[in-house]
């Protein structure tokens, strides 16, 4: 009985250490990646103080993780708000190289406000990738949100994203800061960049 016990018991210890080393992968291999990064910089131009995200992943139930990724940037210039990017990666192989966004709707614990992009969507390509076959896409354009509101975002109990592209749209669970995959997503990240902004300025 007591055998049993202990194998059971090194059982679920195999486990969670398996689990806790998938976790540290995902952050690792993000970190590679380039996802959820933030940096600083001091524009040539005038001397203001620039502190950007990188692309950083969003959470929906229904699927694996929505296409649309979050961006955001914080200039010295214009301090009392951020310039979120949605961002979509596509492929000329997948049916779907670009999209076109129009906007964003933001549900904070059933009160809502829109967001109109601030300029047309940029759409670029790399060059074309003999390993995969394809050639890689992107499609950028940004929202103005005060920071005000960010930290109500942020703060929010049930917050959700409806992202708006031109004929047809996306929706973010934004409230989901993790999964046990070790997939760490925007919010954590906007709020790490919050707290960057809060140190610097």
């Amino acid at each position: 009985m007591i055998e049993r016990k202990t194998c059971f018991i090194k059982k679920l210890a195999i486990i969670a250490i398996s689990i806790f080393g998938l976790s540290n992968c995902a952050s690792t291999m993000d970190e590679l990646a380039g996802i959820g990064n933030i940096t600083q910089s001091v524009s040539d131009f005038d001397n203001a103080k620039i502190i950007e995200l990188s692309n950083s992943r969003n959470y929906n139930s229904k699927t694996f993780g929505p296409s649309t990724m979050f961006a955001a940037k914080w200039t010295s210039n214009n301090p009392e708000s951020i310039i979120l990017y949605m961002v979509y990666n596509g492929s000329v192989s997948s049916g779907d190289a670009y999209e076109t966004f129009t906007g964003m709707k933001v549900n904070i614990d059933g009160e809502f406000r829109s967001f109109e992009t601030a300029r047309s969507t940029a759409l670029s390509s790399g060059s074309y990738n003999t390993v995969t076959k394809t050639i890689y896409t992107k499609s950028s354009a940004p929202v103005i949100i005060p920071i005000s509101y960010l930290k109500k975002m942020i703060a929010g109990e049930s917050v959700k994203i409806r992202v708006l592209m031109i004929d047809t749209y996306e929706d973010i669970i934004f409230d989901v800061s993790s999964d046990s995959y070790g997939n760490t997503y925007s919010k954590v990240k906007l709020k790490e960049l919050l707290e960057v902004i809060n140190n610097d300025s």
